[in-house]
């Protein structure tokens, strides 16, 4: 919601790399959960494939450590 605010007022809008590297450490599922409540970053298929590689990855990751 905040960068959405920040993208209709032309302001400094959050980097999809801080975006990809959050979900990456496990905040996916907020990701998850703002893209289908506001539709943030839900039509950009460079990001839609950048953010499930890191929901892959980090599910693999979690995956190993309970192993």
């Amino acid at each position: 919601m905040i960068d959405k605010r920040a993208a209709r007022l032309k302001r400094r809008r959050i980097p999809e790399r801080t975006l990809l590297l959050l979900g990456l450490v496990g905040g996916w599922p907020g990701g998850l959960l703002a893209q289908s409540i506001v539709r943030h970053k839900t039509v950009k298929a460079s990001f839609q494939r950048q953010f499930w590689t890191s929901v892959v990855l980090n599910a693999a990751l979690l995956f190993w450590l309970a192993a």
